[in-house]
């Protein structure tokens, strides 16, 4: 069994998108600024999404949501004093953009796992098929 995407989801836990995130959502007047902020940019996200470790699926969610408000975070956090160099290097946004792959394929796993009345052999070929 190959434990590389195992490795690259336990880096992805100390990935600054959720400290980011964290920062925005947690602190009651970074978050309604952040969200006047995206409706007076007339963006089509209305808000950030906020992780939590108990609910690790959560993650991937937190990650898109990331991935596609990137330059606003970016530029909200500098107005607030906290920029984010990483949102500006390149090898940092491509394992931003993995994690996020990642993520939304084991979501689409466990969906699939928790269907009703699937056999044995059915569970087995989604789980194999996601290994491969």
């Amino acid at each position: 069994m190959d434990f590389k995407i195992t490795e690259e989801l336990a880096a992805m836990q100390s990935m600054k998108g959720t400290t980011t995130v964290n920062f925005i959502s947690a602190r009651a007047l970074n978050h309604k600024q952040f969200v006047a902020f995206l409706e007076e940019n007339e963006i089509e996200h209305r808000d950030i999404v906020y992780h939590t470790a108990v609910r690790w699926l959560s993650l991937g969610k937190m990650l898109r949501s990331v991935w596609d408000l990137r330059e606003e975070i970016q530029d909200f956090c500098v107005k607030k004093g906290n920029g984010i160099p990483q949102l500006s290097d390149a090898d940092w946004i491509a394992d931003l953009s993995f994690a996020v792959d990642v993520t939304a394929i084991m979501n689409e796993l466990n969906v699939k796992l928790q269907c009703k009345g699937l056999f044995v052999h059915e569970v087995s070929n989604l789980v194999k098929a996601f290994m491969r």
